[in-house]
């Protein structure tokens, strides 16, 4: 057994008895959240913030006089302490001065940034260890070989004070305690490569140093990004392996070539052990690393466009859910295979849960992580360690089932995920209901990326949709007509105000029409370019105003083939 296994068996016995108190305080999690919300109010009761918002600090408070004290909260509402955070005040959101600031990474709205401390460091790791405990568990040979962590940029840019502005992802790679670095594949001086293509030809050439058994990543877009580079790419990145070069597209600067000093070393041997895996093979990850247990991100709602990249090209044994989690702090632990959701994160995070109207939009009445129903959606309400009081993440989730008595649920779509090409209110995961059901009617466009965006209204005033899908396969015209009115039926059905609308011509058909995957790739890419999260960006799938449609991605539309 190598060293990387005897340890990975002693940390699994370690989490082994963390999971076991986990699983005990699931069958009742109301006390434990009660404990929290009172460890919380205790450690961060009387920050600026805190003491702005009127948080309850007598040791005699309890859930409902923190209801009744505090307002539900947003972005805007913590945007004062952590202006003065970022200007080098302390004790605002949490006691103390932040070590990090973290930038969101949502697919909407301006830049946000959490302030974080070390303690909050340290108990954003703690759902970490349940999920792996679950998952080594469940695959023994979870750390065989080494792991590809896929990250963001740990650092964007740098605040006044001199602290770090960057992804917590990437931040927390970076200070990952040296015992732990030598799990991963590929050196957290990477991750800090600015060039979008050069960041991704690094992790390439650098994780086919190794033999992997683990992937994680956020999404599944740098799957994609990956699978791509090793396609372009595969000559220079095996005489790369052979010389202990680094010769990637794009460009280094001086000072990520110097972070990168001495990382390679000329290996013939790894090149000539690749280049027999791929012989009559696709330069392919599946190739690459044949002994690949478990693909482990967000693979589901718009996180998931690029699923078939992971089925196709990754070819893992097994794919498990990341966890569900945002800056702001982890929600959930995902404990099965191929399954989207996961238990509560009842010890990390003080859970509300806001009901939705018939639109999905918050009604400001919430409920407690007891009184959640299966099969309702919700909005996330959330108090943390970060010294959010009452938070609005603006996340819709479904609840899904229980674990003892506390809840399972995932993420469907940001609340407001919301197209309107007249005054239908068609969501996200309303096209996601309809295009799932357009797949399986015509298997063969299965797993298809696709877009979506209303159209400009005509001289009538009639709005449509237009939407684009990447398929290699040809469709006729009666197909493409066909696939264009089944889509319009599912959207209906999915969505009965569309369906009134579409009745009374107020709405016109769904314009489906076909894109070349090189041309869905290259809108892709470009997004990854203009956007600073990098591996951590979250894809897109709905695009609120046509004004935004690329001219180029415009152009490459195109009707039957």
């Amino acid at each position: 057994m190598n060293i990387n296994r005897i340890l990975a068996s002693g940390m699994q016995l370690v989490r082994g008895r963390r999971f076991r108190t986990f699983e005990a305080i699931c069958q009742d999690p109301l006390p434990a959240q009660e404990a929290l919300l009172k460890g919380l109010v205790a450690t961060h009761g009387r920050t600026a913030h805190a003491r702005r918002l009127g948080v309850p600090t007598s040791s005699a408070a309890d859930i409902a006089a923190f209801r009744a004290s505090v307002p539900l909260t947003s972005y805007d509402d913590i945007a004062p302490e952590v202006e003065a955070a970022l200007h080098g005040a302390p004790d605002q959101l949490a006691p103390g001065k932040p070590i990090f600031f973290a930038m969101t990474s949502g697919t909407s709205g301006a830049r946000k940034l959490i302030p974080l401390t070390e303690d909050y460091r340290r108990s954003f790791q703690k759902p970490m260890h349940l999920f792996i405990h679950s998952l080594q568990k469940a695959h023994p040979d979870l750390f065989k070989h080494r792991v590809l962590y896929v990250v963001g940029t740990p650092t964007v840019e740098i605040a006044p004070t001199g602290v770090p502005i960057g992804y917590i992802s990437g931040f927390n790679y970076v200070r990952m305690p040296p015992l732990l670095q030598r799990f991963y594949a590929v050196p957290p001086a990477v991750f800090s490569i600015s060039d979008p293509d050069a960041n991704s030809y690094a992790i390439a050439r650098t994780a086919l140093m190794h033999d992997l058994s683990f992937a994680v990543g956020i999404t599944t877009a740098p799957f994609a990004s990956i699978a791509r580079t090793l396609e372009r790419h595969q000559d220079s990145l095996l005489r790369d392996i052979r010389d202990g070069t680094l010769t990637p597209p794009g460009t280094l600067t001086p000072n990520e070539r110097r972070s990168l000093a001495g990382a390679f070393a000329p290996d013939p041997k790894r090149a000539r052990v690749l280049e027999q895996r791929t012989k009559g093979e696709d330069f392919a990850p599946y190739a690459c690393w044949p002994e690949l247990d478990v693909v482990s991100c967000w693979y589901h709602a718009a996180a998931g466009s690029a699923k078939a990249a992971i089925d196709d090209h990754w070819r893992p044994k097994s794919l498990r859910s990341a966890l569900y989690s945002a800056t702001e702090g982890w929600l959930n632990v995902p404990l099965r295979d191929n399954d989207p959701s996961g238990v509560a994160a009842i010890d990390s995070v003080f859970f509300e849960f806001e009901t939705l109207d018939a639109a999905g939009e918050p009604t400001g009445e919430t409920c407690l992580i007891h009184e959640v129903e299966v099969g309702r959606h919700y909005g996330i309400v959330m108090t943390t360690p970060v010294g959010l009081w009452r938070y609005r993440l603006m996340d819709e989730i479904k609840v899904t089932g229980f674990f003892g008595r506390t809840p399972e649920f995932h993420f469907v779509q940001k609340v407001g995920a919301v197209l309107s090409a007249h005054h239908d209110l068609t969501s996200g995961h309303h096209f996601e209901q309809a295009f799932e059901a357009l797949f399986t009617a015509s298997p063969k466009l299965a797993g298809a990326r696709w877009l979506v965006w209303p159209e400009e209204p005509d001289a009538s005033g009639r709005g449509r949709y237009g939407a684009a899908i990447a398929s290699l396969v040809g469709l006729d015209a009666a197909l493409c007509d066909q696939a264009s009115e089944l889509l319009d039926a599912t959207l209906a059905e999915a969505n009965p105000i569309y369906g009134k609308e579409r009745r009374s011509d107020l709405l016109g058909p769904v314009e489906l029409q076909l894109v070349s995957p090189a041309a869905m790739d290259a809108w892709e890419e470009e997004r990854a370019r203009l956007s600073p999260a990098g591996n951590q960006a979250k894809p897109v799938r709905l695009i609120k105003d046509a004004a935004n449609v690329p001219a180029a991605f415009r152009a490459a539309l195109r009707g039957p083939v």
